[in-house]
């Protein structure tokens, strides 16, 4: 599903440092379906108002000193705990007057899932920042480097399936990874009340922010045996599902959400190659054609 975009007059939005969320925000979070991006330019109606989606979780706020691996992201003031559907994951960040940047992503208290940019934090967007601006940033931790280009491109409106936002601002970034290459990721961010980010897309893949009650989407998610089996767990090369009769499609998403894997499941074991992966904790959903969800996890070393 494309977004169709229309444009109308209105004043420059420039993203500021002077409202982030304060402790206690809270948010739903969903994982859409492939969508383009949309133009860039100047006064734009990005309109994803058709967009598929499915619940995910929530995103709320916190004190990073409250938090599992703060002694290890003491730097961090601003985190995000991440519930995704009863997965407690956290990304820490370090705001200022200057930029907001990430210090570590998809860190769990038990799990070896995190991301460290502990050397040298990546930024996410630079204060203020004016349309048509660029920044590009060197980023070095554990587990990887980088250069991310960092492009304001576009500002205005943005329809989501839940709600019609005015003044935001999107940011296209190009991040060169050590591991993985090339990558571009378009990030809407609203700047009322507060700065945040409302809608993610990388590889085509939509993640949407917003406070709002949850959502039912006309798939049921009761309580039932979950027939699936991923071996082997922790996995390296490939992973075997195996739903046993149950048909539907599993698609597979990292800890901050992003697809990463997706395959039609035939009530055979189904193998998918996991190689190109990096290492860390991964989360299923397999939808079932008996109108059921299966979740869990699964570790890439």
């Amino acid at each position: 599903m494309a977004a169709v975009a229309t444009t109308q007059v209105s004043a420059q939005t420039v993203l500021n440092a002077t409202a982030l969320p304060a402790n206690g925000f809270v948010t739903n979070f969903y994982v859409g379906d492939s969508a383009g991006a949309g133009p860039a330019g100047a006064n734009v109606t990005w309109d994803f108002s058709s967009l598929n989606y499915t619940n995910a979780g929530t995103i709320t706020v916190v004190d990073p000193a409250g938090t599992p691996k703060y002694s290890k992201y003491s730097t961090a003031n601003l985190c995000l705990e991440i519930d995704a559907m009863g997965f407690m994951i956290y990304n820490y960040y370090k705001a200022d007057a200057n930029a907001i940047s990430k210090v570590g992503e998809g860190v769990s208290g038990t799990l070896p899932s995190e991301i460290d940019y502990l050397t040298d934090n990546k930024v996410w967007a630079k204060f203020p920042f004016n349309y048509n601006e660029t920044t590009t940033d060197s980023w070095r931790g554990a587990t990887g480097n980088g250069v991310d280009t960092i492009l304001y491109d576009g500002y205005g409106t943005l329809i989501t399936p839940f709600d019609t936002f005015t003044n935001v601002v999107r940011l296209r970034t190009i991040s060169n990874d050590s591991a993985f290459g090339l990558d571009t990721t378009y990030t809407w961010f609203a700047t009322t009340p507060v700065v945040f980010e409302i809608m993610e897309m990388a590889d085509g893949e939509s993640l949407i922010l917003e406070e709002m009650p949850t959502v039912t989407t006309g798939i049921r998610n009761i309580a039932h045996e979950n027939p699936v089996r991923i071996y082997p767990n922790p996995a390296k090369e490939y992973i075997t599902i195996d739903a046993g009769k149950v048909k539907g499609n599993v698609a597979i998403y990292d800890a901050t959400g992003k697809l990463v894997k997706q395959a039609a499941i035939d009530g055979t074991a189904q193998t998918i190659a996991t190689a190109d992966l990096k290492p860390g904790i991964y989360f299923y959903n397999l939808v079932g054609n008996n109108n059921k969800q299966y979740k869990g996890t699964v570790t890439i070393q």
